[in-house]
């Protein structure tokens, strides 16, 4: 409800491309694209899935050329991080996350990325969706498997038994 009020106000409706053009990767998101776009329908905003290869998409976003779009982000986002499409840049935000990652004790540190977060949250137009989870299941052959949260796994590690 909070939703369609302030889209209906003129100053945001004067502001808003018809329709706000959604860009999407192709052959990632698809179903997603289209249930984002019926949401926002149903709040009083036309938007429309524009799915193109990676490659072009993140140009386009790297120019500037979107409304929306749906792209990953890494864990703790950096202001500098190729991920910051947007170009969005906050001293206090920067400040924020970077004494919370100098922090050894990880409960602490866990605590002052989400206050750091929250400063992100207050700035910028962030929706943060779903988190992708990594599902591996590897031989007890494996040699050299170490499971880790980026879950990167390089071959010249890994050897069979």
């Amino acid at each position: 409800a909070a939703a369609r009020a302030l889209l209906a106000t003129p100053a945001i409706r004067a502001r808003l491309p018809a329709p706000l053009r959604l860009r999407i990767p192709s052959g990632n998101g698809e179903e997603l694209g289209v249930a984002i776009a019926a949401m926002w329908s149903a709040a009083g905003a036309a938007s429309r899935p524009e799915q193109s290869e990676i490659k072009s998409m993140i140009a386009d976003l790297r120019r500037g050329s979107f409304d929306v779009a749906l792209t990953g982000a890494q864990d703790t986002p950096a202001t500098e991080s190729s991920y910051n499409t947007g170009r969005w840049r906050n001293p206090a935000f920067v400040a924020a996350l970077d004494a919370a990652l100098q922090l050894p004790d990880p409960q602490a540190r866990a605590e002052a990325v989400l206050a750091a977060e929250r400063v992100l949250m207050h700035d910028h137009a962030v929706v943060p969706l779903y988190q992708e989870v990594a599902r591996n299941l590897v031989s007890r052959r494996v040699r050299g498997w170490v499971d880790n949260a980026a879950d990167i796994h390089l071959s010249r590690y890994l050897a069979l038994q």
